[in-house]
């Protein structure tokens, strides 16, 4: 059973139209970026730049950041998960993107709010850049979840073939989580939802909605905000 609702075909062809006119409009901005409000912050994008938008606003109002949390936000794009993070009360942030002009915009932001002391920004695709010694309590991803080829960084920021990026991402992310550390994702109702739940059930993740936000009608687009369980953790605290 799909706990998330998946929009029709047609539907879903008629939102990439969309996007690839908001892909133009991106890469024509300003050098020196757009001014975005997002939550009552002032956020900026950079040409190129995924910007702050709905899809990631259930997700940052969902991170349930503890005092003291090690975050990873995974494919950082413009940084509001990092920034948001860091405001929230984490004591360490770690934002990775595999496009260098992401951690500029995310250290831009993170300059802007005054948190730069507790955000840092590394190039990785997604772990690749990562240490196997690091650990996290919190990893935030907001990945692209549309099954669709991407010719470039921003494309990629919405599109991902065959789900790979997913799949590596649910294959990988075990080994950076601390003990009893947590799993926070973004989604949407136009993405392949149902495939993404099945992979996840297929690394031993069981997938849990914590947040969602509808848009006004005619706007059919729902995004939500993912809690994913590690299984094998919870059979090892059951022995």
């Amino acid at each position: 059973m799909n706990i998330l609702e998946e929009l029709d075909e047609y539907t879903k062809e008629k939102i990439i139209e969309m996007q690839k006119c908001a892909i133009i409009a991106w890469k024509s901005r300003p050098s020196s970026g757009e001014n975005f409000e997002y939550l009552n912050r002032k956020m900026i994008a950079l040409p190129g730049i995924y910007p702050p938008s709905e899809i990631s606003k259930p997700l940052v109002q969902n991170l349930g950041i503890l005092s003291g949390d090690s975050v990873i936000d995974v494919g950082c794009g413009s940084g509001v998960i990092a920034a948001f993070s860091a405001l929230a009360g984490a004591k360490r942030v770690l934002a990775v993107d595999i496009n260098p002009l992401a951690l500029v915009n995310t250290l831009a932001n993170s300059e802007q709010h005054g948190i730069s002391n507790i955000v840092e920004t590394r190039e990785s695709d997604l772990f690749s850049g990562i240490e196997l010694n690091e650990r996290f309590s919190l990893v935030a991803a907001n990945l692209p979840f549309q099954n669709r080829s991407a010719s470039d960084y921003s494309e990629a920021a919405i599109w991902d073939e065959n789900l790979a990026l997913n799949r590596r991402f649910f294959s990988e992310v075990r080994r950076f989580l601390l003990p009893g550390g947590r799993i926070r994702m973004a989604q949407a109702n136009y993405g392949n939802t149902s495939e993404f739940i099945a992979l996840a059930r297929l690394n031993g993740f069981h997938v849990k909605k914590i947040g969602e936000l509808r848009m006004k009608e005619p706007d059919k687009r729902v995004f939500y905000a993912l809690d994913l369980e590690d299984l094998n953790q919870r059979c090892r605290y059951m022995y």
